[in-house]
């Protein structure tokens, strides 16, 4: 269905963006503004096949919606629904790697690089999820809890 939608567009749009060559900035700058959804779904799919540390770097990316990422200055904010990508999203974030290839795939598709921020989107269920289980923020816990170990005592030391 996709395929048979999207080639009589492209192939009206093309006569008519070379008819039309004094105003054709004007009409590029207009679809620009509005094509912040087709970027971030150019970068996820840029990512598709890209392996970070340990995860696939363009199926997290998924979890972001484009109407809920912000651009503040020079960093995009990427809202995770899920706690689970938010973590792992985390995790490669933290390596250089796939921080890098994270920012040039975000560089290429949107024409300028941002500084990435992870965070998890907002609600009931994803403010207390930090703040019951501190402890499963580290890998190593997450790891030994995904291996069948369960979490006895939850302790807190003090510096």
């Amino acid at each position: 269905r996709r395929a048979n939608a999207n080639p009589p567009p492209a192939a009206g749009r093309a006569p008519a963006a070379a008819n039309s060559s004094p105003s054709a900035p004007a009409a590029a700058a207009a679809p620009a503004a509005a094509s912040f959804p087709a970027q971030w779904q150019a970068t996820v799919k840029a990512l598709g096949r890209c392996k970070g540390k340990k995860f696939n770097l363009g199926a997290l990316l998924r979890d972001c919606k484009p109407d809920t990422i912000t651009l503040n200055g020079d960093t995009i904010t990427l809202p995770f629904a899920h706690s689970a990508n938010f973590d792992r999203m985390q995790e490669e974030l933290q390596d250089p790697n796939s921080r890098q290839m994270i920012a040039d795939a975000i560089a290429r598709c949107f024409d300028a690089p941002y500084k990435i921020e992870a965070v998890l989107a907002g609600g009931p269920k994803a403010e207390s999820a930090p703040a019951t289980r501190p402890n499963q923020h580290s890998p190593l816990v997450r790891t030994a809890l995904n291996m069948g170990a369960r979490i006895l005592e939850d302790t807190v030391d003090e510096p």
